[in-house]
């Protein structure tokens, strides 16, 4: 029987070593081949035997390795997903409500504010405030650390467990033995809740590639009008169509596949799919695909290849197969974590011993809990998701949005920025630019255009009104109007027979005047004026450069990274672009073509960004080591993204890297504080300084209270730190 892969959503998965459990889980089910997890959407492809393996047997298995396997269906598994975000919200509420009033307790008793608290009963309601945190909003750190035991892989989760379970154990005995043991369940519990928040805010931080295939897909009809064996048209559900089957496609409709045109012609906006600017003509024998927009024609097409096997459906594909192929960057902390756990596990077993055989085995009790509190690395957890939230908070408020974490680190490394030109570097719509007219007034060129332009729904034609409203012209009616699709519009205005044809004039004719050849030869898009059966003007038409263009590239130019055109366009409207920019450039790129070129730089070791705003910029941003897209762009763009870019605001580029590279900075300073305080905290809850007469005591017998309040203080100075960011300016802007 043959295998089949199937893709299931898993929840709980937040490291290296939870995805190998995922892995090998799986990979123990009877009839399962091969079982891959893909960190960066949190799923797993499973290869497996249909007839022999139910999802339920699957469940179960991943269930035992402590994950939630979700069956393959998108509302389901979003549902559940934002479930876990309201859990793990109301986990964190829950253990900050019981930890803040334990701690004010403890400090108030320990530092003797009052005595009123030295009764046996307070220290029993710091006990039955600790217990819900240690084992409830704690309970995942036991499940990561076991999971971790089995794996012998150690994690921050495993130094978690132990750090708050000695304070709590240790407190416990408090209970039995006042005098020889010091309570300390705040230390236990602010050790939890610290390290819970750092894991709340990263999966905030975290978002679900999946959301972009959905979106792409959803570009396409549901429904379609397909002909039947008697050439009747019947309305049926896109997804039913077939190769070989016809459909007739209506003015303004999308194509529901790829096809041929049997009948018809029409000017079609493939923009999404090539980065085209004007829209296309087409007529029959020519190919047509699915997600592009039909213009005024109607259209007979035969059905070639529907869903996953149209080009729309491939370039979803690809795009799954570029994000999942792109490995999360693991955390700091948790490569840490691998060699700093046993390290202090250790130390805390050599204290322990240490002391024991200098016939202080109480002492030795109580210096290992102040080592395993100490070492928790709270402020390692909060370094990093902390700053990034403020970061990535702050940049919402300037117009950029951040998928994730992770593409601010990349983002501030980035030295080349290859940008698409149609709807980034442009605004996409077209505008008349110039009119040479030669046997007519320009101005009366224009408004005989208009006076037919008026009656038609093009692109083309709306920009020509434009610019003749623009210059308050007296737009003169027009009569026997008639359009052609593909060609143009032609009618009578006041008893003159008035033609606008999009078919180039020959720039050879000897009766063109020279500023009407340059205007065939800049690339723009050419509309002949014929007025009684002469030819008497040109009408230029081209795409309108981005306000914000010059000055963005200025300012990336400034911060050492280049800048490229990458386009679906023709090579002379990407040309005419280009250099008035001054930047260079690649025309008449199909979307893998674009792909291509980003992977070919990466692997020539740069550090790319790519800048889209389109479907066919979509494999294009995943290949990237980040993907930028505009706000005003499509919602595939701006999944397929890493990094949004408020409306066309091109600015907004330069200020996300300079963000970028603030935030990396304030990381590493937090990471350099969170270690500073461990490393130097250790040796001293180990009592290296006890020997040592002359010191004051808090320094030569650190209690673990006191420990617990410095592993606070080291929070709380990486929290400031971070805090920064969110006053955060661009220089320059």
């Amino acid at each position: 029987m043959g295998m089949n892969e199937q893709e299931f959503p898993v929840l709980g998965m937040s490291c290296a070593n939870c995805a190998r459990a995922v892995e090998r889980a799986l990979q123990g089910v009877a009839g399962v081949r091969q079982a891959r997890v893909d960190l960066t959407r949190e799923i797993v492809r499973v290869e497996h035997d249909p007839e022999r393996i139910r999802f339920s047997e699957l469940s179960r298995a991943v269930e035992r390795a402590g994950y939630h396997l979700l069956p393959p269906d998108a509302v389901q598994a979003e549902a559940a997903r934002q479930a876990a975000v309201r859990r793990e919200k109301l986990r964190l509420t829950v253990g900050a409500a019981l930890a803040v009033p334990l701690a004010l307790i403890a400090m108030t008793r320990d530092f003797a504010l009052t005595t009123a608290l030295e009764h046996p009963a307070w220290v029993w309601l710091m006990a039955a405030l600790a217990t819900p945190v240690q084992f409830w909003v704690g309970a995942d750190h036991y499940r990561v650390a076991w999971r971790s035991l089995r794996l012998r892989a150690a994690g921050m989760d495993l130094l978690v467990a132990l750090g708050s379970s000695a304070a709590y154990l240790s407190s416990l005995l408090s209970l039995l033995w006042p005098s020889r043991l010091h309570p300390m369940f705040e230390a236990g519990a602010m050790i939890i809740v610290l390290v819970r928040l750092g894991k709340f805010l990263e999966a905030r931080a975290r978002g679900a590639a999946s959301a972009a295939l959905r979106e792409m897909m959803e570009f396409l009809p549901r429904r379609a009008l397909r002909l039947n064996e008697a050439g009747e048209p019947q309305e049926v559900d896109a997804a039913e169509l077939r190769p070989g089957d016809r459909v007739i496609v209506r003015p303004g409709e999308r194509l529901p596949a790829d096809g041929q045109i049997l009948e018809g012609v029409s000017s079609l906006d493939e923009s999404p799919l090539t980065g085209e600017s004007a829209p296309v003509d087409r007529q029959a024998g020519e190919r047509v695909f699915a997600g592009s927009v039909n213009g005024p024609g109607s259209l007979t097409v035969r059905v070639e290849a529907v869903g996953e096997q149209a080009r729309l459906g491939q370039i979803a594909r690809r795009l799954a197969e570029a994000q999942g192929s792109r490995a999360p960057i693991q955390r700091l902390a948790d490569r840490v974590a691998a060699w700093f756990v046993p390290i202090i596990a250790g130390v805390a077993v050599i204290t322990f011993a240490a002391w024991t055989a200098a016939g202080a085995a109480e002492e030795g009790l109580v210096r290992a809990v102040a080592v395993l509190v100490v070492a928790c690395p709270c402020a390692l957890g909060l370094a990093t998701p902390v700053a990034m939230t403020a970061a990535m908070g702050r940049g919402a408020e300037l117009g950029i949005l951040f998928r994730r974490a992770e593409s601010l680190e990349v983002l501030a490394k980035v030295d080349l920025l290859f940008t698409d030109k149609t709807g980034t570097l442009t605004l996409g719509r077209p505008r008349l630019r110039e009119i040479v007219a030669w046997a007519c007034p320009e101005t009366e060129a224009l408004r005989l255009a208009a006076a037919l332009e008026v009656h038609s729904n093009h692109p083309l034609a709306a920009a020509v009104v434009a610019a003749a409203r623009e210059r308050h012209l007296e737009i003169p009616e027009a009569e026997e109007v008639r359009e052609e699709a593909g060609r143009g519009i032609s009618g009578r205005v006041n008893g003159a027979r008035v033609e606008l044809w999009r078919a180039g004039l020959d720039r050879d004719d000897a009766a063109l005047p020279a500023s009407a050849r340059a205007l065939l030869d800049s690339g723009a898009t050419v509309i002949s004026l014929v007025l009684d059966s002469r030819p008497c003007a040109l009408l230029g038409l081209g795409d309108t450069l981005n306000p914000s263009a010059k000055e963005a590239l200025r300012r990336l130019s400034r911060l050492g990274i280049e800048t490229r055109i990458l386009t679906g366009d023709r090579a002379p409207a990407a040309r005419a672009v280009a250099e008035e920019l001054h930047l260079p450039f690649e025309a008449g790129l199909l979307p893998a073509q674009k792909e291509e070129r980003v992977r070919a730089r990466r692997a020539a070791g740069r550090t790319v960004a790519m800048l889209g705003d389109g479907i066919n910029d979509g494999l294009a941003l995943a290949a990237a080591d980040v993907g930028m897209a505009l706000g005003a762009g499509t919602d595939l763009a701006k999944e397929a993204a890493e990094v949004t870019v408020a409306e066309r605001d091109l600015a907004a580029v330069a200020r996300a890297t300079q963000l970028s590279r603030a935030a990396l900075r304030v990381v590493r300073q937090n990471l350099f504080w969170a270690f500073f305080y461990n490393l130097l905290l250790v040796p001293l809850a180990a009592g290296v300084l006890a020997p040592i007469s002359g010191l004051p005591d808090w320094l030569r017998h650190l209690h673990p209270a006191l420990a617990a309040s410095a592993m606070s203080l080291s929070s709380l100075t990486v929290v400031g730190n971070a805090l920064r960011l969110r006053r955060f300016r661009s220089p320059g802007a």
